[in-house]
């Protein structure tokens, strides 16, 4: 990710899923690939706060699922909305 700063011209941070953080003390999110995250409902508190917050939010392969998934249960009102491979990894 240093390399990616460097040529954007940007600050970049790594946070995992699991680690606290506000949202609102950063310019932007991007939620990368690499699901299952750490912790689901860590991700979509996130997502949600960027949202309410007007936090520029990327979310790209599974990150933009979890983005739909937000969407969909808190703007849409469908509560048990998921994921497909979150709802069959919960299945086993």
């Amino acid at each position: 990710m240093p390399r990616l700063a460097d040529e954007l011209g940007i600050e970049a941070e790594r946070v995992p899923t699991d680690a606290p953080f506000d949202v609102r003390a950063y310019d932007g999110i991007w939620l990368v690939p690499g699901s299952p995250y750490a912790d689901d409902a860590a991700v979509l508190r996130a997502i949600t706060a960027a949202r309410e917050g007007g936090v520029p939010l990327l979310g790209t392969c599974a990150g933009m699922q979890y983005a739909v998934v937000e969407l969909v249960r808190n703007v849409l009102g469908a509560p048990r909305a998921t994921r497909r491979p979150t709802a069959r990894a919960a299945a086993l």
